[in-house]
């Protein structure tokens, strides 16, 4: 429901964030209709693919400035653990492209420099050990 996702935006709202659950993914009307809110209202579209995930076809909404999959045992994609995300320029917005290139590619260092400092890769031997 369009209305009451615009009704809930403030001015602290940053996002607006798109679940798609039990494998359900939101048609491409709606997630257009949500850009265009988003656009009005200068926000990004983040969007949890966590249970809808079928292989590589599949990398998220065009419309979304960021897909975040996770691979846990109970999801459709199955690990033991970890996540991905999909960062993305989306298409039909209006903001100038050259800001946004550079918005993305600090969203993606940032995101690099925490993950080498928070969640180093680990041996071979430990995530053995983990699936043993």
């Amino acid at each position: 429901d369009t209305s009451a996702v615009r009704k809930a935006i403030t001015k602290k709202t940053v996002a607006i964030f798109v679940v798609h659950p039990f494998g359900a993914v939101l048609g491409n009307d709606s997630v257009a209709e949500l850009r265009k809110i988003a656009n009005e209202n200068k926000l990004d579209i983040w969007e949890d693919c966590a249970q809808c995930y079928t292989g590589r076809g599949y990398t998220g909404s065009n419309f979304a400035n960021a897909s975040f999959f996770s691979f846990g045992p109970i999801k459709t994609a199955t690990a033991l653990g970890g996540g991905l995300a999909v960062l993305r320029c989306p298409c039909n917005r209006d903001d100038n492209a050259d800001t946004e290139l550079v918005r993305l590619s600090t969203l993606t260092s940032t995101m690099r420099r925490i993950q080498g400092i928070k969640y180093k890769q680990q041996p071979n031997h430990m995530y053995l050990w983990r699936v043993v």
